[in-house]
């Protein structure tokens, strides 16, 4: 589907979609990409996009301008509670979804 490169879209069941880029290939995808591709799957019908990347990631604060919200994902016994009160900080309560724990 051209208007979805440079990712692929899979379907998981008939209303859960992915749409995956190929390890190493993230460093092509500009800023301007990435919301042209949101827009593009709302377009097509999307109602909730997920993307995923590291709490870490560069372009973090361009990204969280696209996101409407943020879920968190915390490691039992490992994610610190000063952490993850920082990344809600930078986040802003408005779009802080909750936390999901995993490892538990």
């Amino acid at each position: 589907m051209p208007w979805c490169a440079p990712f692929a879209l899979s379907a998981l069941t008939p209303g859960v979609h992915v749409a995956t880029i190929a390890p190493g290939c993230t460093a092509f995808v500009e800023i301007a990409t990435m919301g042209r591709l949101v827009g593009a799957f709302h377009r097509a019908g999307y109602r909730h996009i997920v993307i995923d990347m590291p709490s870490d990631a560069r372009k973090n604060g361009v990204i969280l301008d696209l996101a409407g919200g943020v879920p968190f994902i915390a490691r039992a016994r490992k994610t610190k509670a000063a952490a993850l009160r920082r990344a809600v900080e930078r986040v802003g309560e408005r779009k802080a979804l909750g936390v999901t724990m995993v490892d538990a």
